[in-house]
């Protein structure tokens, strides 16, 4: 008996059943992941917090938010290089090391020196600068900058790493430093005269960051920062979880 062979018409009908299948499939695989890529640099920002708070143990609760400003380090010690957060706390990272990198961080920076600072990208994190903005900090001999935990009132409220834009020259600098919303529509980051400087959307609807307890979480940016929308009662935040002396 032979066998009927498919007709032109069930072929197409077949490749166009199959086509339908992987375009709903496709969608949830790159939603997985992402999902997947978000969960893993969410460790990796809460392995980073944490080697931070050990230093911060080890050195009579002082943390180091070391800075690698252009100029700032030579204006606090002369003779001292410049370096990054990283660099400073590099006797802490042992086998800590891989939970420098967002999975999906793709800047090109890690192995391309950024054009106008001639850097390497160190880590796909930038420490808190306005925790420079509590009332005990002091320079270090090395060039960096310390602030002591005990300034902090609400350690689970306040920042102090979140994730690094990939381009701009603040691609390799480690500091947050202002408190100006970088974009009105919340697209893209924080930053002075509209410079970004933080990746607040990385995955998502939001983006990672670690905390001064110990702890890490995804939040959308209005849950960090958010303008004061009452006129006249001499607030500009209405949330504000950069600064560790709000909300005292």
């Amino acid at each position: 008996m032979r066998s009927r062979a498919f007709s032109l018409v069930e072929l197409l009908t077949a490749i166009g059943i199959v086509a339908l299948l992987i375009g709903l499939v496709l969608p949830t695989l790159a939603r997985t992941r992402d999902k997947g890529r978000s969960t893993v640099c969410l460790s990796n920002i809460r392995s980073c917090g944490q080697v931070s708070l050990m230093f911060a143990a080890d050195h009579d609760g002082w943390l180091s938010v070391g800075s690698s400003q252009p100029g700032f380090d030579t204006l606090i010690n002369p003779d001292a290089a410049p370096k990054t957060w990283v660099e400073h706390l590099a006797p802490y990272w042992d086998e800590q090391e891989g939970a420098l990198i967002c999975p999906s961080d793709k800047s090109p920076h890690f192995e391309t020196p950024e054009p106008v600072t001639g850097r390497l990208r160190d880590s796909s994190y930038v420490v808190n600068g306005m925790l420079w903005y509590g009332d005990r900090w002091r320079p270090r001999s090395d060039g960096g900058i310390d602030l002591h935990l005990a300034s902090v009132k609400r350690p689970t409220y306040v920042v102090l790493l979140g994730e690094r834009i990939g381009g701009t020259p603040l691609a390799v600098i480690d500091l947050i430093v202002v408190e100006q919303p970088g974009h009105e529509d919340g697209q893209e980051g924080l930053g002075i005269d509209d410079e970004p400087q933080i990746s607040i959307d990385l995955h998502g609807d939001g983006s990672n960051y670690a905390f001064l307890d110990g702890h890490a979480a995804l939040h959308p940016w209005e849950q960090l920062m958010k303008r004061d929308r009452v006129p006249n009662n001499g607030r500009v935040w209405e949330i504000n979880r950069l600064n560790p002396l709000f909300g005292r």
